[in-house]
């Protein structure tokens, strides 16, 4: 079933031509895995798809009442609701009746001699039964469990960062849907939590696009790769590791077509250079292509990735930790915790789900404070 087309679709930030032109489809079987090196705009490319941001020019058109979850790579959730009622969050029918029973069923436990909550009880038991709905309920919980979140009840608030996002691919997941949309859904899992997404996307029905870079993940799961490259797409049917040997025969084919422009273009150059006046409508022509050719010979500059290297010379500490210490209400993620950063160390913080290892990230970059210490 076809689900999407986008005909020369075009996006731009100031001078930067992030999307030019491209034309996509995307089809119910298609599992699409978007690659690109950083800043080619593939963040950009999904939030067009999803219709958060527009298109400059160009246009989408989508099957009638498609149903598309996304997964942004950071998260903005309320402190003050539960694991369960932001999963529930969602406003299909479904995830209604499932939040209101989840609500009545805890105040009722609360006042279980209500006979007004009983009676709601009732009837959104009966309208549970009747739409099969338990079994969706008890897999909810089942992704929240493999996905290392535990206490149903917590607050948003007391999470760490990475169990915000877990939180976030589990609303994404269950949340009934079209299309799939994730970006850097690998992101703050474990290995093994990995393997479980893995094959859970794997037999999910429904279309898949997503960015990661984890190439084994990709290999695994998608069925078509696109690659972003400067403002343009380009398709291959088939995993990342097809992608890889396409894209060298692609950039062979690229670069024997360059070499032959290079050399025709210092023939053109050597003649121009000679002097030969554009006294014939020959040599008019031929100074026209000399002109286009030039002109493409400056667009023809691959993207590069640029590394800084330049520092200022500090001494032998960079940074000194002392009692360490952070906690969200009664969660003490660690304490009295204290480490010395020397000039070239290079450290690996490794962990289970939820114990910290971003938050303490988040302290040493100064974006979070700490309950105590330096």
């Amino acid at each position: 079933m076809h689900l999407m087309t986008c005909e020369k679709l075009s996006k731009s930030y100031s001078l930067i031509q992030l999307i030019d032109a491209v034309d996509f489809s995307i089809d119910s079987a298609d599992k699409i895995g978007l690659i690109g090196i950083n800043g080619t705009g593939k963040s950009t490319f999904l939030k067009l798809i999803v219709g958060i941001e527009p298109a400059d020019s160009g246009q989408i058109m989508a099957m009638k009442n498609l149903r598309i979850n996304y997964l942004e790579q950071e998260q903005d959730f309320s402190g003050d609701h539960t694991v369960l009622e932001q999963v529930f969050g969602s406003r299909s029918e479904t995830m209604t009746l499932i939040r209101k029973y989840e609500h009545t069923m805890q105040a009722l436990s609360l006042a279980p001699h209500d006979e007004t909550l009983q009676r709601e009880f009732d009837t959104l038991t009966g309208q549970m039964t009747s739409n099969q709905l338990f079994d969706l309920e008890f897999q909810v919980k089942s992704i929240l469990n493999a996905l290392g979140i535990e206490n149903f009840d917590a607050k948003i608030g007391t999470l760490s960062g990475g169990q915000k996002k877990r939180v976030a691919l589990a609303e994404a997941l269950v949340t009934p849907c079209d299309l799939l949309v994730l970006d850097e859904p690998t992101n703050h899992l474990d290995s093994k939590t990995i393997f479980w997404l893995e094959s859970y996307l794997k037999q999910r029905s429904g279309a898949l696009i997503m960015i990661t870079h984890d190439r084994y993940f990709l290999d695994r799961i998608v069925n078509k790769t696109i690659e972003l490259s400067r403002g343009k797409l380009y398709e291959y049917m088939g995993n990342y590791a097809y992608f890889i040997e396409k894209k060298s025969e692609r950039m062979a084919l690229e670069a024997s077509m360059s070499q032959k422009q290079k050399n025709m273009y210092k023939r053109e150059l050597a003649w121009m250079r000679a002097g030969v006046q554009a006294r014939s409508t020959k040599s008019k022509s031929r100074i026209q292509r000399f002109q286009i050719l030039k002109s493409e010979m400056k667009n023809d500059t691959d993207l590069e990735m640029g590394i800084e290297v330049g520092y200022s010379r500090l001494g032998g500490k960079i940074i000194e930790i002392k009692s360490l210490g952070m906690a969200f209400d009664d969660n003490i993620l660690f304490d009295h915790f204290e480490y010395f950063f020397a000039q070239n160390d290079r450290i690996g913080i490794v962990g289970d789900n939820g114990v910290g290892k971003t938050t303490l990230l988040n302290l040493i970059a100064g974006t979070l404070k700490q309950t105590s210490g330096t």
